[in-house]
């Protein structure tokens, strides 16, 4: 996964947010959904809940999928 690229001495975890590891991030990431997700089930109910959870992993795979083809081109230059 992208996360693990640790070679050649580049900082660790996600860049994007500096001073926190991957780990911490994905961490806040599983405590933030949990608590978002709390707050839905008693808004929206059981039937929004599904929907939404099936538009995120859909932006998820299409965010994974541009990851993916940015490490491909920053392999191919080195």
């Amino acid at each position: 996964m992208f996360l693990a690229n640790t070679q050649k001495g580049t900082p660790k975890g996600v860049p994007l947010f500096h001073g926190v590891g991957a780990r911490g991030f994905w961490q806040f990431f599983a405590f933030l959904a949990i608590i978002i997700i709390g707050l839905f089930k008693r808004i929206l109910g059981l039937n929004m809940l599904i929907l939404l959870a099936f538009a995120c992993l859909k932006w998820w795979k299409k965010m994974m999928v541009d990851v993916d083809e940015i490490e491909n081109q920053t392999q191919r230059r080195e």
